[in-house]
C-alpha cells in the first residue's frame, strides 16, 4: 500500500477498512448464532460476555493509546481476532464454548478497536489540523454499506462458509492500513498535569464530563440493543440475510451523505443540542422498528437513521474534542465506553435475556427505546442547568 497518501486520506482508509472489517464480524454475529441453531436469548448472554471483557480492556488501553502507541496495539490486536475468528468457524459442531472464545477474542476486542481508531484520528485531528473527524468517518460508512449489501446477499445464498474467509481477507486489509498510518505523538505533561491512569481522578469530577458519559450510558444501551437485534426481527418477520444486507446499505448510505457535512451541521446547531438530538433519535428509531410488520417496513423505519446514529456518534467525538485537553481524549473515550460496557454488561444484556422470551423481542426494543429518551431528556436538562453557572465563572 502506498506510503504517499494524505494524512487525510490515510484516516478515511482507517475507517473504511475497519467498518467493512466490523460488518461481517460483529454485525453478523447474532444472524451466525441464530444459523448454528443457538437460541435467540443466547445473542444477550454473548454480548454480556463480549462487554464484561472490553470493560476490563478499556481502562487499560487508554493509557497506551495517549502514550502514542497505536500501531503496535492495532498488531496484538488483530492478531488475537484472528484466533477467535479461526475458534469459532473451522470447528464442525458449534458449542456455547466456541461462541464464548469468538465473543472474548474477538467481538470485545473489535470494540476496542473501534475506541482506538477514534481516539487515534481525533489526536491527529487535533494535532495537525488536516483531517475533518466527520468526512473521514464517513468513509467508514460507505465501506460499510457496500459490504453490507454484498456479503448479506452472498450470506444468504452461499451459506456460513463464506463467512471465515470473508472476515479473514478483510482483516489483512485493516492490518495493512494500520502499518501506513502514523502514530499520534505522545503530549508532554507540563507543571503539574499528569497523564494516562490519573486523568481519570481528575475528570470524574468534571461535572459536564461526567453527565454525558452516563447519558451516553443509557442512549447507547438502546443503539447497541436495537442494531444487535434487527437482523433478528427481520428473520422473525420473515426476511432472510439478503434483507438484513440491504437495510444495512441504505442505513450506511444515509451515514455517508450526512457525516461529510456534520461539521457544519454542528457548528450551525450546536454540540450539546446535536448530543441530545442523537439520544432522541435513538428512541424513534427503537421504537418504529419495533413496530414494523416486515422486512420492508423495517427498511422504512431505519431511515431514522439520520437523526439517530448520524447525529449521536460523530457529536461524541465533537464533545469530548471540545470539552478535555489533548492527553485525556483516549481516557474520556474509556470513560465513556466503560460506562457504556458496565451498564450493558451487569443491566441491559442480562434484562433483555431475561424479557425477551417472556415478552418478545419487538416489546423489549420499545423500553430500551425509552431508555434513549430518558438519557437524551437528562443531558439537555443538565447542559441547560450547568451552562449559566459556566458563564458566571467566565
Amino acid at each position: 500500500m502506498r506510503n504517499d497518501l494524505s494524512l487525510g486520506t490515510k484516516c478515511s482508509l482507517l475507517f473504511a477498512s475497519y467498518y467493512a472489517f466490523m460488518y461481517p464480524t460483529m454485525i453478523m454475529y447474532s444472524t451466525y448464532l441464530v444459523t448454528f441453531g443457538l437460541d435467540v436469548s443466547i445473542v444477550a448472554v454473548m454480548m454480556s460476555i463480549s462487554g464484561m471483557i472490553s470493560l476490563v480492556l478499556r481502562p487499560i488501553l487508554a493509557p497506551v493509546i495517549d502514550g502514542g502507541k497505536c500501531r503496535t496495539l492495532s498488531l496484538i490486536m488483530i492478531g488475537c481476532m484472528a484466533v477467535g475468528v479461526i475458534v469459532f468457524f473451522f470447528p464442525g459442531n458449534k458449542s456455547f464454548l466456541q461462541a464464548s472464545v469468538y465473543a472474548v477474542l474477538t467481538n470485545s476486542v473489535c470494540v476496542c478497536f473501534m475506541d482506538m481508531n477514534d481516539s487515534w484520528v481525533l489526536k491527529l485531528v487535533k494535532q495537525t489540523c488536516e483531517v475533518d473527524y466527520g468526512r473521514s468517518r464517513a468513509f467508514g460508512s460507505a465501506a460499510f454499506a457496500v459490504t453490507g449489501l454484498l456479503y448479506g446477499y452472498a450470506f444468504s445464498k452461499l451459506g456460513s462458509r463464506i463467512a471465515p474467509v470473508c472476515i479473514l481477507t478483510l482483516m489483512l486489509f485493516l492490518f495493512l492500513v494500520t502499518r501506513v498510518l502514523p502514530d499520534p505523538q505522545k503530549v508532554e505533561v507540563v507543571g503539574n498535569r499528569r497523564s494516562g491512569i490519573s486523568n481519570y481522578k481528575t475528570l470524574v469530577k468534571n461535572r459536564k464530563i461526567i453527565a454525558f458519559v452516563i447519558c451516553y450510558a443509557l442512549a447507547n444501551a438502546t443503539f447497541n440493543f436495537t442494531d444487535n437485534y434487527i437482523p433478528v426481527l427481520i428473520l422473525q418477520r420473515g426476511g432472510s440475510t439478503a434483507w438484513t444486507g440491504l437495510n444495512d446499505f441504505v442505513m450506511a448510505t444515509i451515514e455517508f451523505l450526512v457525516l461529510r457535512r456534520f461539521t457544519e451541521i454542528a457548528d450551525r446547531i450546536g454540540t450539546e443540542r446535536v448530543v441530545w438530538m442523537g439520544m432522541l433519535g435513538f428512541c424513534v428509531k427503537a421504537v418504529l422498528v419495533a413496530l414494523m410488520p416486515s422486512p420492508v417496513w423495517i427498511l422504512i423505519a431505519c431511515l431514522t437513521q439520520v437523526i439517530s446514529f448520524c447525529l449521536m456518534i460523530p457529536s461524541r467525538m465533537r464533545f469530548i474534542e471540545k470539552n478535555v485537553m489533548q492527553d485525556e481524549i483516549a481516557v474520556v473515550m474509556s470513560l465513556s465506553s466503560f460506562a457504556s460496557s458496565a451498564f450493558s454488561t451487569f443491566v441491559s444484556n442480562p434484562l433483555a435475556s431475561q424479557l425477551i422470551p417472556r415478552i418478545g423481542t419487538d416489546r423489549t426494543m420499545i423500553l430500551y427505546g425509552c431508555l434513549a429518551a430518558v438519557a437524551g431528556i437528562c443531558f439537555a436538562t443538565i447542559m441547560r442547568i450547568l451552562k449559566p453557572k459556566k458563564q458566571m465563572i467566565e
